[in-house]
């Protein structure tokens, strides 16, 4: 992990419970943060969308495959996913990375996958929800 990360990692890990809240848990069991999971391990291109064995899915297919979510929390007993998290930092605004996060996005909307995206600052970190949608929120950091 990258020093951003780490600092990321260490706010989740304080806040794991109220992040799994307002990601719609209800559970009242063990949460673990999980780094680096590749985006196929969780989520696959929509078949209804895509058929699969088509080109257009292939292709999907393999670029997610490159991919990973920068944090995934889960249900320790489960393992059900809670939420995916991204970390968004300056490199997330360069014309190839936006549209690989456009991608991404609907990736984990056709599959109903909660994903968020977190900007951290010094004093704060902002959570962009993919989906399911819900506004925008910031909250300090320590």
């Amino acid at each position: 992990m990258t020093r951003h990360e780490e600092r990321c990692y260490r706010y989740l890990q304080e806040r794991i419970q109220e992040i799994a809240i307002n990601a719609g848990y209800n559970g009242n069991g063990s949460l673990r943060i999980h780094s680096k999971v590749r985006v196929v391990d969780v989520v696959l291109p929509d078949a209804t969308r895509y058929a699969e064995g088509t080109p257009s899915f292939i292709g999907l297919f393999r670029q997610i495959s490159q991919w990973h979510f920068d944090f995934v929390i889960c249900d320790d007993e489960t393992q059900k996913i809670v939420i995916a998290l991204e970390l968004d930092d300056q490199s997330h605004q360069l014309p190839d990375r936006v549209r690989r996060d456009q991608i991404l996005d609907s990736v984990c909307r056709d599959a109903h996958m909660p994903f968020t995206r977190l900007i951290m600052t010094r004093t704060a970190m902002t959570y962009k929800p993919v989906y399911p949608e819900h506004p925008e929120t910031q909250m300090p950091v320590r």
